[in-house]
């Protein structure tokens, strides 16, 4: 019992590094004002597959401090990294519900946590980079365009890579 408790602790520290490296290191593109195209919902979407819900909890919550810790652009309110950083990691626990499921349940459950992500990331833009939207453009308009700039083509990269994973096997304990 121990060994696996272990083997856990390894697979989130794993998977919080990975998620880190794919998100600072591996960028297809980076927007003005934060958030860039990159894999790191991938990391922590397989290791939700893997291990359940709780475990990827523990999981996306370490790889949001480690990521505030080497966070990009400035804070600009106390309440922002829990936005940008916090929920959209933690609720990419939901993809732990897929576990032993079949590919079109973990598919789908990574679509709730990318719409649960795009949301937090649109609320964030709107309270506090709302002040850059273009006249006559809603903050919350503005918003969801820029997040869903980058979002949509990281979501639909790791969806592809989910797919394939899943047909390979590769989310057995």
């Amino acid at each position: 019992m121990k060994n696996k408790k272990l083997v856990i602790l390894l697979e989130i520290a794993i998977t919080a590094a990975l998620a880190l490296i794919l998100s600072k290191f591996f960028r297809l593109y980076k927007m003005p004002q934060g958030g860039s195209v990159t894999l790191e919902m991938l990391p922590l979407a397989f290791f939700a597959y893997r291990r359940g819900f709780s475990q990827a909890m523990f999981a996306g919550f370490i790889y949001s401090i480690v990521s505030i810790i080497f966070i990009d652009n400035p804070i600009m309110h106390f309440f922002q990294p829990v936005l940008d950083y916090v929920i959209p990691s933690l609720v990419m626990a939901i993809c732990g519900f897929g576990l032993k499921k079949d590919i079109y349940v973990k598919e789908f459950l990574f679509v709730i946590a990318f719409m649960l992500r795009l949301i937090s990331h649109v609320v964030s833009g709107v309270i506090f980079y709302g002040q850059y939207a273009p006249e006559g453009t809603s903050a919350f308009m503005y918003s969801f365009i820029y997040n869903i700039t980058y979002l949509l083509p990281s979501a639909v990269a790791v969806m592809i890579i989910i797919y394939v994973f899943d047909r390979r096997k590769l989310f057995k304990n």
